[in-house]
């Protein structure tokens, strides 16, 4: 009697898309818990005053800087260059009047759910290691608080 040795663990192929999967698992799983934030501790934190004088944007700006936000980090990918525009153009009252705009907003994950975050929580899910230093690095060269990550 001939036995059926097609098994799901003894094909190549089937072994190949279980090791993308478990791979892609544990990716987002990283990704998920690779920084905490302490967001209690950020907002009592982020309470600077702002010095309308220095404030040169109409309020309609930061309307519009917070939907570019959002677009530039809504579906696969970030577009970075974006964010760092906002950023780089703003002086540091303005990037509190910024902050205070966006909020807090429901961050979508189709794996883990959603969560709301603030900008900062956000800048933390879509930029790379890299991209995040570069950008503390901008908020904190305008005099602002910026929150630092935690293990």
């Amino acid at each position: 009697m001939k036995r059926f040795k097609s098994s799901f663990f003894q094909n190549k192929y089937f072994q190949f898309i279980f090791f993308v999967i478990v791979f892609l698992l544990g990716f987002f799983f990283f990704r998920k818990t690779r920084v905490k934030i302490d967001y209690q501790n950020n907002v009592d934190a982020f309470t600077p005053s702002i010095d309308t004088s220095q404030v040169t944007k109409p309020s309609s700006f930061f309307t519009q800087a917070v939907e570019q936000t959002l677009a530039a980090m809504r579906g696969m990918g970030t577009d970075s260059d974006v964010l760092f525009n906002i950023v780089e153009n703003l002086n540091g009252s303005e990037l509190v009047l910024y902050y205070n705009a966006f909020g807090v907003q429901t961050y979508e994950n189709f794996l883990f759910g959603s969560e709301p975050l603030d900008l900062f929580g956000w800048y933390y899910k879509e930029l790379d290691r890299d991209e995040l230093l570069r950008m503390s690095n901008l908020w904190k060269s305008k005099g602002n608080f910026y929150p630092n990550q935690t293990a």
